[in-house]
């Protein structure tokens, strides 16, 4: 039995980011022998002409899966498993680059392929910054094609992806094929047995160059990719680093404040020499006694670049230059290639990893996706979400499993995305990382709150005081202060009126 069942939408109310605070919501009001209006039957609501009863359902399809796949028990095979996809998405992003095939007709990708591309697209900042840093702005035009994934495999897309990749269009975990890793010293490529190379990436072994017989290791290959990109971005200045594309404001790409800070960080002789002890046609004659650093051939890693850009950041605080920069910009930048061998700014398997977790969750917890009023309904709460979050942009808010399976349907259209969260809140939105379980209880709880305070109505089917009274410091900071007893007291009584067990399942976190 499907798990989705193919329904016909109803007549849907349509969602703007100009009208979308304006809609007149209801209050809860308890009526007895009657189900409360947020459990009553209601219509579903489109959102930025792409997050609907449809596209639910065909997202749900697609996380199925997605899970299936990646469903293995064997930690090797699935380390080996998600580095090879890791490999193959880059080769997907160069065949959409190179044969620019036209938005609405891309091929459908592979399935490996495919749940490295929506987890790329569930960070759209980083993922924004990455494409355009990586291949231009005319990769962002490409969405998710998320309703022909939930149909068959057209043989056009299979014969595209293999003649272009030379790779098998399904993705066996019994694939145990060498991995082709290129030397970022001499250029030359290096074939690298699969264990080897997850020993390598999880920064436990190494490998030496045929050619050049430098040992490569993860230290070396990210620290010298990031040099590479440096003697790239003074050759050419619309080459910025990774880390320096967006605006703090926006976390929308902007050139004349990276191209400022890229030249103030690394167009420096400091930087200059590292560059030229790193190339292979080094002579080996000694540095000028002012500039000296030690062979970066025998010591390509971070401890000898962040020494290196410190003593940038002096050069330009005795300048009085420092202050052009944003503060923490050296470490952003550092933290986009430390231990990072791939073109990416993230850790591309942990973000995918992260991604499979968030989706279980969805899964897991919201077993009513085939009934018609609980797409309906989800469409409207992450309507009410995003109303929410137009009011309150700078809280981190906690999306129930419902929400978050909307939000995610939304960031796989990038560019649809990016206009209509900058419309609503002056800034592209991302989806918060994972939180320890401290700021999870009470982001959640102020969430609650917030909701209830709003709609008048409950968030969450989970309690979000069971989790939140349970702190330590406030047990007894209530026995000591009994001030501070009635302010909980009263905090629990609110949190009280903000869960419902009867919402099920699908309003989980």
């Amino acid at each position: 039995m499907e798990l989705v069942r193919k329904i016909s939408s109803p007549n849907e109310t349509v969602a703007s980011p100009l009208d979308i605070g304006s809609i007149n919501y209801r209050g809860y009001v308890k009526v007895p022998d009657q189900s409360p209006e947020y459990l009553s039957p209601a219509n579903a609501t489109l959102i930025d002409q792409v997050v609907s009863v449809q596209t639910i359902q065909a997202h749900v399809n697609l996380l199925i899966r997605f899970t299936k796949r990646l469903e293995q028990n064997d930690s090797t095979l699935l380390l080996g498993y998600l580095l090879r996809a890791e490999q193959r998405y880059i080769l997907w992003l160069n065949l959409l680059d190179e044969l620019k095939p036209k938005p609405e007709s891309i091929p459908i990708p592979p399935l490996d392929v495919s749940v490295f591309w929506s987890a790329h697209m569930t960070n759209p900042s980083t993922y924004q910054e990455d494409l355009i840093r990586m291949y231009g702005e005319h990769m962002m035009s490409y969405d998710f094609p998320l309703i022909r994934m939930d149909s068959e495999i057209d043989t056009e897309s299979v014969t595209i992806w293999q003649e272009y990749s030379k790779e098998p269009y399904l993705l066996e975990y019994k694939d145990d094929r060498p991995f082709l890793i290129r030397c970022p010293f001499c250029m030359k490529d290096n074939l690298i047995e699969q264990e080897k190379f997850i020993q390598l990436k999880m920064k436990l072994g190494n490998h030496q160059c045929s050619r050049c017989e430098i040992k490569l290791d993860s230290d070396i290959l990210s620290s010298k990719r990031m040099l590479n990109d440096i003697e790239n971005y003074l050759k050419d200045e619309r080459k910025c680093l990774a880390g320096t594309l967006l605006n703090d404001r926006t976390n929308k790409v902007d050139y004349r404040h990276a191209k400022e800070e890229n030249r103030l960080l690394f167009d420096q002789d400091i930087i200059r020499e590292i560059i030229r002890l790193s190339s292979t046609t080094y002579t080996g004659k000694p540095s000028p006694p002012s500039l000296y650093i030690p062979n970066i051939q025998d010591n390509c890693n971070w401890k000898v670049i962040r020494e290196e850009i410190i003593r940038v950041l002096y050069k330009l605080d005795s300048q009085s230059e420092l202050s052009s920069l944003r503060k923490d910009i050296h470490d952003r930048v550092i933290s986009s290639y430390e231990h990072l061998i791939t073109p990416f700014s993230l850790d591309l398997i942990g973000t995918v990893l992260r991604y499979k977790d968030a989706v279980c969750k969805i899964l897991m917890n919201g077993e009513d996706w085939d009934e018609e009023d609980v797409l309906n309904r989800s469409t409207t709460r992450y309507q009410k979400f995003l109303s929410l979050k137009r009011k309150h942009p700078d809280k981190g808010l906690i999306p129930t499993v419902d929400i978050l399976n909307c939000w995610f349907i939304h960031m796989l259209h990038p560019i649809q995305y990016q206009t209509f969260t900058l419309s609503l809140v002056g800034k592209i939105l991302n989806h918060e990382g994972p939180l320890d379980e401290k700021k999870m209880v009470e982001k959640f709880a102020k969430t609650c709150l917030l909701w209830y305070k709003n709609y008048n109505e409950p968030y969450s089917s989970d309690n979000p005081s069971k989790e939140w009274k349970k702190r330590k410091s406030r047990i007894v900071m209530s026995v000591v202060f009994p001030v501070y007893g009635l302010f909980v007291a009263q905090k629990l009584w609110k949190l009280s009126k903000t869960h419902d067990k009867k919402m099920g399942n699908g309003s989980t976190i």
